[in-house]
């Protein structure tokens, strides 16, 4: 993806190289931190607009410096039912931030990398995009952005259904689909390869999960 972010949530899921996440952090516009994300931010040279979470995995120096930024700060319960990117994401439909960005959100942990999935897919209105190094993501839903075209040849993209089974048709890839039923963490729709530019995806039933590895989507 290239260009400017207008709205950035930066996750708490620990990172191995911070300075990959650099480039990403500066093109945004407005950045969420989430938790201890903001100690990714500080390590890119950015002070968040807002922090959002228990502040139970932020750096203690972080966290005074953030407030000393005049930061909004919207601190949650340690014991509660949502998690930390649940509440960032909530906040972006207060503030009809649309199609935020969302980042540092995949390592770490394997139940917390599945949440966070989870908690991108029920906010499919939104139209959540998924960026870390390397890998790019999108949540489609019949209901809310159903279509997506990609750009880059020879990339490996897969298409998994969250929140139930999906309905789905891909066009330019090696594997076409056409109306079919995939169910979630099943492997139809795993390691695809796109063969033509502006390869297009079509959710007709159901919520998925658009990972390519590569470049963007036009």
């Amino acid at each position: 993806m290239s260009g400017g972010i207008e709205t950035l949530v930066v996750a708490a899921a620990p990172v191995d190289d911070p300075d990959a996440y650099r480039s990403i952090i500066e093109r945004a516009e407005v950045v969420i931190a989430v938790d201890g994300g903001a100690d990714l931010c500080m390590e890119a040279g950015r002070d968040p607009d807002w922090l959002v979470g228990d502040l139970d995995s932020i750096d203690p120096e972080v966290l005074s410096k953030v407030r000393q930024s005049g930061a909004q700060i919207l601190q949650l319960e340690r014991e509660k039912d949502i998690s930390d990117l649940d509440a960032a994401l909530e906040l972006c439909v207060r503030e009809h931030a649309l199609s935020p960005v969302v980042t540092a959100a995949t390592g770490g942990r394997l139940d917390h990398t599945l949440a966070a999935v989870g908690s991108l897919a029920v906010n499919a209105a939104l139209s959540p995009r998924l960026l870390e190094p390397g890998l790019e993501g999108w949540i489609l839903s019949a209901e809310g952005s159903a279509v997506l075209r990609l750009a880059g040849v020879g990339t490996t993209v897969s298409v998994l259904p969250v929140l139930g089974d999906a309905n789905v048709s891909l066009t330019g890839f090696r594997y076409p689909l056409e109306r079919r039923w995939l169910r979630p963490l099943g492997s139809m729709g795993l390691s695809n390869v796109l063969v033509t530019e502006g390869a297009q995806i079509r959710v007709h039933v159901g919520v998925v999960l658009v990972l390519q590895h590569g470049t963007a989507a036009v």
